[in-house]
């Protein structure tokens, strides 16, 4: 077998595992439809929203608590 014969299986089969891996990691972070991957990013991005409006709940009631300071 010539070795340009050889060069490109391997290529080839390198580039298979590598859509075969990125596939199923998509499949496992995201789901198995278009359906399922927007729920779950909608889900995270509500739980980044609500944890940033907590925080910024927290910094406005300690800057209301030290009126006097900042006045």
């Amino acid at each position: 077998m010539s070795l340009i014969l050889r060069v490109a299986r391997t290529g080839f089969a390198a580039a298979l595992l590598v859509a075969l891996v990125g596939w199923a990691s998509e499949r496992q972070r995201f789901g198995p439809s278009d359906r399922a991957a927007l729920a779950r990013v909608e889900s995270e991005l509500r739980q980044r929203f609500d944890a940033a409006a907590e925080t910024l709940g927290t910094l406005a009631a300690r800057v209301a608590a030290n009126r006097a300071v900042l006045g």
